[in-house]
């Protein structure tokens, strides 16, 4: 049970039938029929709304070491003295970290 004065206990999140973790701050979490909200998944450093993420995406990436998860994100950013919009595109999902000892 979580209580908010006992160090140590956590609450749960969110509960699932199957977790696809590739790195920290990246996974996803397929959840169950009875839900209303069928999966959860964070994706650090790629944008939600413009890039379809699936969990056939998660699972080829750590499936398949031969597949290269590409992303796009676009947006606005200043530029001098004038807004200009940007289109970036760059590798997205993957199971490398390269934060790891």
């Amino acid at each position: 049970k979580f209580n908010k004065r006992t160090p140590g206990l956590f609450k749960v999140e969110y509960e699932g039938k199957s977790l696809v973790g590739l790195c920290p701050k990246l996974y996803f979490v397929e959840g169950n029929e009875k839900e209303e909200k069928k999966y959860k998944f964070s994706s650090k450093g790629i944008q939600k709304d413009k890039n379809e993420i699936t969990l056939d995406r998660f699972k080829k990436v750590l499936e398949d070491p031969n597949y290269k998860d590409i992303v796009t994100n676009k947006g606005f950013r200043v530029q001098g003295n004038s807004m200009i919009s940007y289109a970036q595109t760059k590798k997205g999902l993957t199971y490398c970290y390269v934060k790891r000892v």
